[in-house]
């Protein structure tokens, strides 16, 4: 399978490919090399076939083509190949995605089972303000501002830095203020990790691991992938705005 490591080598020297891509990328030809047997054998048949595999979902039909055509077009380019063979394969068709907010039925039964006002908060400013794990991993308690009810957010791209201002809504104030309070802190993470004496803030990697244990604790979440996670309190956030009559 020379074929392959000239390919990805050449595409690499271009600039069209990182390592990382590159490494991913041959072992699929690989696989298609195996089921297509020698290039003088290839067929449009046997590449509609084996990107049409019944066991993959289209995600990984489409991974499987997208890989495919540039490299059967190279080896024509190349000589190595008479015909393109990925011509023929049908276009790989992604359906919609399923919703990936969560009911404010479900979101009242999640807050209901919260374990603490901790939680209670994260869950509410996530689902208020629209933030991700990473969001909420950063904000400060210097981030609030107390007279305006807004909350500014460090949001992913921005380097730590505050990228812009939320304001934040009647419900989940009635948690901040009260928490801020309780605190008695004028700065550092809004958020600490419980089992740390010095306030440390807790990891966007661990909030997100919480947020899906308190919503498999209220009985919310039915399998793995079935979308109730915690990126599905902003998906709720943007939801609601939109039935609201925001501008999408």
């Amino acid at each position: 399978m020379h074929h392959i490591d000239t390919y990805v080598a050449h595409r690499v020297a271009r600039g069209e490919l990182v390592t990382s891509s590159a490494a991913t990328i041959a072992p699929i030809l690989r696989q298609w090399h195996r089921h297509a047997g020698p290039i003088d054998a290839w067929t449009a048949e046997a590449a509609a076939r084996w990107v049409h595999a019944p066991h993959l979902r289209p995600n990984s039909r489409k991974g499987r083509l997208s890989r495919l055509r540039p490299y059967t077009a190279w080896l024509v380019a190349t000589g190595d190949l008479a015909v393109d063979v990925s011509l023929g394969v049908p276009p790989v068709k992604i359906p919609p995605p399923d919703p990936r907010d969560m009911r404010p039925a479900d979101v009242g039964t999640l807050l209901a089972s919260v374990p603490d006002e901790r939680a209670r908060l994260v869950v509410l400013l996530m689902v208020h303000c629209g933030l991700r794990c990473v969001d909420m991993s950063r904000v400060r308690v210097e981030d609030v501002d107390v007279a305006r009810r807004l909350l500014a957010v460090r949001a992913k791209g921005g380097r730590g830095e505050v990228t812009h201002t939320v304001p934040v809504p009647e419900e989940a104030w009635a948690t901040l203020a009260p928490y801020l309070a309780a605190s008695g802190r004028r700065s550092g993470p809004l958020v600490c990790a419980s089992n740390r004496v010095a306030p440390t803030a807790v990891s966007a990697n661990r909030l997100s691991v919480l947020v899906r244990r308190w919503i498999a604790d209220a009985g919310l979440k039915v399998v793995a992938w079935d979308g109730c996670s915690a990126h599905a309190l902003r998906h709720t956030c943007a939801q609601g705005m939109i039935d609201a009559g925001a501008d999408i």
